[in-house]
């Protein structure tokens, strides 16, 4: 009996310290990348680079005009300065695309911008790229404009499928025992 308990234990011990560990689901640790496309998507005028992405964030500078994008663990940022000029001209893309090494996007939000008439519906995800694009209506930002976008991401398994396998083999194990205790 004592020797169960002890297993018991031994079992919670080891799944609470599974469940207390979170699943990554973020940008951090991984390689983010930072173009701005126009006038179509794909069509890169400046690049911001990629690097991997510190638990503080990390800022990509786009153009020499100061066009911030700061990247944290689950938003993004971006900020445009004075007189940042949107061509009204024929174009099927006028923005952003931040891409994630890791591809676990699961959505997007936005968070809150002070541009008038950028909208939710100006932003479209797939599972590694985030689009900020902004309409052809645009033209000239005053300082200070910014985006914000709250981006949520697929939970990794691995840790669930550990949990239930370790569960499962705990729960056999103390059937085995009972069984062979009986006998």
């Amino acid at each position: 009996m004592k020797q169960q308990a002890q297993l018991f234990l031994a079992v919670f011990g080891c799944l609470f310290l599974m469940t207390a560990t979170s699943a990554k689901a973020s940008f951090i640790g991984n390689t983010v990348g930072v173009n701005y496309d126009f006038p179509a998507l794909g069509d890169v005028i400046y690049s911001g680079g990629s690097q991997v992405i510190p638990s503080a964030g990390a800022t990509f500078n786009l153009s020499s005009g100061g066009v911030l994008v700061n990247v944290t663990g689950a938003a993004i940022t971006v900020t445009f300065p004075t007189g940042w000029l949107f061509a009204n001209v024929a174009k099927t893309f006028d923005g952003l695309v931040i891409s994630d090494s890791s591809p676990t996007i699961a959505g997007i939000t936005l968070a809150s911008t002070n541009i008038p008439g950028f909208v939710a519906s100006d932003l479209t995800f797939d599972p590694s790229d985030v689009y900020v694009n902004f309409p052809s209506s645009f033209t000239t930002l005053n300082g200070g404009s910014t985006v914000t976008v709250n981006v949520s991401f697929v939970p990794e398994p691995a840790p669930l499928a550990t949990l239930s396998l370790t569960t499962l083999m705990g729960l056999a194990f103390l059937g085995w025992r009972k069984t062979r205790s009986q006998n």
